[in-house]
C-alpha cells in the first residue's frame, strides 16, 4: 500500500474521531487539542480495523501523529 492510498483512508478517520474540519499529514497530538487520550484510543482502534495493523506495547507510541501512523502502516 502506498502512502497516498493510506492517507486517503486515514484522513476521514482522523476527521471523524477528532471532530475537526481539516487534517493534514502534520496533524498530531502536540498540535491538536482534540487529540486527547480517549480519542487516541479510538483512533488506534479504527486503524487496527481499517488497516489490519496490530498495535502492541512496542509500537503504541507510534500512533501520535498522522505522519507516524502512515509510517507505521507502511512497515
Amino acid at each position: 500500500m502506498k502512502e497516498e492510498s493510506i492517507w486517503k483512508k486515514l484522513s476521514p478517520i482522523l476527521l471523524e474521531e477528532l471532530k475537526i474540519d481539516e487534517v493534514s499529514i502534520e496533524t498530531s497530538q502536540e498540535n491538536t487539542a482534540e487529540w486527547d487520550s480517549m480519542t487516541y484510543l479510538s483512533i488506534v482502534a479504527r486503524i487496527e480495523e481499517e488497516f489490519k495493523v496490530e498495535v502492541t506495547p512496542q509500537n503504541i507510541e507510534r500512533f501520535s501523529s498522522a505522519k507516524s501512523i502512515v509510517d507505521e502502516i507502511l512497515r
